[in-house]
C-alpha cells in the first residue's frame, strides 16, 4: 500500500513540471538509454579484439536510433511516454506522420540554437519548421 502511495507522489511531481522541463527530462531519459545500448556494444568490442573494427558501424547505429527515437511509441520517444508527453500536428492537434517525427530531429545538429529557440518559444526550430508541436498527454 505505501508503494502506491510512493507512486502517487512521483506522479504528482511530474505533473506539476512545466512543458520545458519536461521535454529537457524527457530528452535526458532517450540519452541516457542510448548511452546504454551504447555502453553494453562498448563493452562486447571491447572485450572481443577481432569485433573493434565495427565501432563506426555501431556509433551509426546509435545515431539512427537517436534519428528514429520519436518512433517507438505512437505519441513519440521512451522519454516522452515516461513523462507523458506526446508529438502533434500544429494543423489538425493529432498525432503527426513519421517522417515528421524522424525530420525533427536532423535539426539537434544545431543543438545550441534549437536550445534557445526552446527555451524562449516552448518549441523547438523544427517544431516551428514541420508545423508539429510536443503537449502533455492527458490520458
Amino acid at each position: 500500500m505505501e508503494d502506491n502511495s510512493i507512486g502517487n507522489e512521483i506522479s504528482e511531481k511530474i505533473s506539476t513540471l512545466g512543458i520545458i522541463t519536461k521535454r529537457f527530462l524527457a530528452f535526458i531519459i532517450d540519452l541516457m538509454l542510448l548511452g546504454f545500448i551504447g555502453g553494453i556494444f562498448g563493452l562486447f568490442i571491447d572485450k572481443v579484439e577481432k569485433f573493434r573494427f565495427i565501432s563506426d558501424f555501431i556509433f551509426y547505429i546509435l545515431m539512427a536510433l537517436f534519428l528514429i527515437r520519436d518512433l517507438f511509441f505512437r505519441n513519440g520517444s521512451i522519454g516522452k511516454k515516461i513523462l507523458n508527453l506526446k508529438i502533434v500536428s500544429d494543423i489538425n492537434g493529432f498525432n503527426t506522420n513519421k517522417v515528421n517525427k524522424i525530420l525533427r530531429n536532423i535539426t539537434m545538429i544545431i543543438w545550441p540554437i534549437e536550445l534557445i529557440i526552446l527555451l524562449i518559444s516552448n518549441k523547438r526550430l523544427s517544431d516551428y519548421i514541420l508545423k508539429i508541436n510536443v503537449i502533455e498527454d492527458n490520458l
